[in-house]
């Protein structure tokens, strides 16, 4: 399937494993999918948010997260990144957004997996997978003229 992906969208694959080790996560998730294809600009485009705007509401989700069972995250300081290795797995969510990928490239009849069609696939996700929770934080910090830092 790999072979199929446009240029654009194999990038977007390869940052999301980069981002996954910037983040110091061991998987790579749905958030990170969709922070990969933030690095396109017709995506950034249509989601309506930054590169950048993704990360700090990613951040933002992660501290909330971490606040809800108790845990602080700013004792923490800055995460290191994964270390270098074996490329991480993929989350069973993740991997359900590229079937649904492979599905939206094969109706509209295309030859090459586009990352427009890893959006769409990402659309479809409800919350709690945390590409849902991340484009409903940038939707909102859009809809209400603020910066989507995750609060």
């Amino acid at each position: 399937m790999f072979e199929q992906f446009a240029a654009q969208a194999r990038q977007a694959m390869h940052r999301a494993v980069e981002e996954s080790g910037r983040r110091g996560d061991r998987k790579v998730s749905t958030d990170h999918l969709l922070i990969g294809i933030l690095h396109d600009s017709a995506i950034t485009t249509e989601v309506g948010a930054s590169l950048e705007a993704a990360r700090c509401a990613a951040d933002g989700l992660d501290r909330e997260a971490l606040t809800a069972i108790g845990v602080d995250a700013a004792a923490f300081g800055l995460l290191k990144s994964a270390a270098g290795g074996a490329r991480p797995p993929f989350t069973p969510g993740a991997k359900a957004v590229l079937k649904r990928t492979l599905a939206h490239a094969a109706t509209e009849k295309s030859r090459r997996i586009e990352t427009r069609h890893m959006l769409q696939a990402l659309r479809e996700r409800r919350a709690p997978d945390p590409a849902a929770e991340l484009l409903a934080v940038l939707q909102t910090a859009a809809e209400h003229g603020r910066p989507a830092d995750g609060s």
